[in-house]
C-alpha cells in the first residue's frame, strides 16, 4: 500500500464505533455516572430524562396510629407516602415534601392573611450543598413510594375551614425540583386540623322563657345545655323542647354560624345556616292546659355524625362544623340557635323570632385534662421561638415489621425430627 492510500484511509469519516471507543479526555464527562447515595447521575441539560411522571400523589395513611382517623390535633403524629409512577427514567435534583398552613382573608382588594408555618424535608435526591450542581440523580422507571412522618406541636392553631370571606388551610405538597426548569408538583393534599377547645362549665339544663303577651308564654329548654363537645358521638343531635300556647304555630329551628373577619380597617361578617328543621318533623305532646310541647331534634353536621348528607360529606370544610373560634387574629366564629314561629294576633299571624341562644362548640370535654404545654399560636413563646419546639417537624418514619402470631398456652409449636440419611 502506497503512502497516498494510507493517508486516504486516515481521512475516512468516523463511525459510531470509533466515537464509542475513544477514551474520555479530562474535559469530557460520560452521560451517566455513578454518584453518592447509590444514584445514577446525568447531566442536567440532558433532555432524555425530562418526561413527567404518570402518577404523582400524596396519601396520609394514619393519624396517631389510627387508619380511620381523619383529623389532626395538637400533638398528633401523621404518617403517609408520596407515590411516583414513571414510564421512563426521570432526572431531578431532589424530591421535597412541604407542610404549610395559613390564614387567608379574601374580602379585601387583594388576598391577605398570615402564614402559620411552613416546613420541608427531602425524601429523595442529591445532598443539599453538593458542589456538582450540573449532575442530577436519576429516578428509575417503575413505581416508587417514599414514606414520611410528621409531628404537630402542642400548639392550638385555628381549625380547618373554607369560607368566601376567609379560610384556614393545612396542606401537604410534594415537588420534584429541577433548578432552571419548571418543577413537577402534586395536587395539594388538604389535611384537616382541629384545635383543643374545651367546655368551660359542666353541661347543665338551659331554660329561657319568652313572653308573647300577658297571657301567653313560650318556654325553650335545652336538656344538655349550651356547651357541646363535637368529639362526642352522642352530641350529633341538638335536643330542644319548646312549650307554647295554641297561638303559636309553624315553629322552625336553625343552627347558624356567624363569621366575623377583621384585618386592619377592613371588617366584614356573614351568617350561614348549618342545620334547619321544620315543625312537620317534630314530636308533639298536647298538655292539659291546651298548650303543646314540641320535641325537636336538630342535626349537628359534625365530622363523626352519621346523619350527614352527601353534600356535607363532599365539602365538609365548607358545610361541616368547626369548633367555636375566638383566639384567631383575624377570624371570629360563633354559633347561635334560632327559634322562629308564627304567632297569631286576632285574625292575623306574623312570623316572629322567639329567641337566639349562643351555642358553644368545643372539641374536648369539660373534665378532660389538657397538656400543660399547650400554647396558642399567637402566644409569644410561639411567635418568638426560632427553634422547632413549637413548630411541626418531620421525623424518621418507623419501620413496620410483620410478626408471627403468638402461640396459645394450650397449643405448643410443632416439633420437627431431624432425620439423617
Amino acid at each position: 500500500m502506497s503512502a497516498t492510500e494510507d493517508l486516504l484511509q486516515l481521512d475516512r469519516p468516523l463511525s459510531w464505533q470509533d466515537v464509542r471507543d475513544v477514551p474520555y479526555l479530562s474535559t469530557r464527562r460520560p452521560s451517566i455516572v455513578e454518584g453518592e447515595g447509590g444514584y445514577r447521575y446525568v447531566d442536567c441539560t440532558n433532555r432524555k430524562y425530562r418526561k413527567p411522571p404518570i402518577q404523582f400523589s400524596i396519601s396520609v395513611l394514619r393519624i396517631d396510629g389510627n387508619t380511620a382517623q381523619t383529623t389532626c390535633r395538637p400533638g398528633s403524629i401523621f404518617e403517609g407516602i408520596v407515590c411516583i409512577k414513571l414510564a421512563t427514567p426521570l432526572a431531578a435534583e431532589q424530591l421535597k415534601l412541604v407542610f404549610k398552613a395559613a390564614e387567608s382573608i379574601y374580602g379585601t382588594s387583594k388576598k391577605r392573611g398570615q402564614r402559620l408555618f411552613a416546613i420541608k424535608t427531602v425524601l429523595w435526591g442529591a445532598v443539599t450543598g453538593s458542589n456538582n450542581n450540573m449532575q442530577w440523580p436519576i429516578m428509575e422507571t417503575g413505581e416508587h413510594q417514599f414514606p414520611f412522618m410528621c409531628e404537630i406541636p402542642q400548639v392550638n392553631y385555628p381549625p380547618t375551614f373554607r369560607h368566601h370571606l376567609a379560610s384556614c388551610e393545612f396542606e401537604l405538597l410534594a415537588c420534584l425540583d429541577r433548578p432552571g426548569i419548571r418543577p413537577f408538583q402534586t395536587i395539594p393534599y388538604a389535611l384537616r386540623y382541629e384545635p383543643l377547645v374545651f367546655s368551660p362549665i359542666i353541661p347543665t339544663l338551659y331554660k329561657e322563657t319568652i313572653e308573647l303577651n300577658q297571657a301567653n308564654k313560650v318556654l325553650v329548654t335545652l336538656p344538655n345545655g349550651c356547651y357541646i363537645n363535637l368529639s362526642d358521638a352522642s352530641t350529633d343531635i341538638l335536643k330542644i323542647q319548646v312549650s307554647a300556647a295554641q297561638i303559636v304555630s309553624q315553629i322552625e329551628a336553625s343552627l347558624k354560624r356567624e363569621v366575623l373577619v377583621r384585618h386592619g380597617s377592613y371588617s366584614q361578617q356573614d351568617t350561614m345556616v348549618m342545620s334547619h328543621v321544620e315543625q312537620s318533623r317534630f314530636g308533639v305532646v298536647k298538655n292539659e292546659d291546651g298548650s303543646c310541647t314540641y320535641y325537636i331534634r336538630l342535626p349537628v353536621p359534625s365530622e363523626i355524625s352519621k346523619n350527614n348528607n352527601s353534600s356535607v360529606l363532599r365539602n365538609f370544610s365548607v358545610l361541616g362544623m368547626t369548633p367555636s373560634l375566638g383566639f384567631s387574629k383575624y377570624i371570629k366564629m360563633d354559633y347561635k340557635l334560632y327559634i322562629t314561629a308564627k304567632v297569631k294576633h286576632g285574625l292575623i299571624s306574623t312570623r316572629k323570632q322567639l329567641c337566639s341562644i349562643p351555642i358553644h362548640f368545643g372539641t374536648a370535654a369539660y373534665c378532660q385534662t389538657l397538656s400543660a404545654n399547650l400554647l396558642c399560636y399567637r402566644d409569644r413563646q410561639v411567635t418568638m421561638d426560632t427553634s422547632l419546639r413549637t413548630k411541626p417537624r418531620f421525623i424518621k418514619p418507623g419501620i413496620i415489621q410483620e410478626q408471627l402470631p403468638a402461640y396459645d398456652e394450650d397449643l405448643s409449636p410443632p416439633e420437627y425430627i431431624n432425620c439423617v440419611a
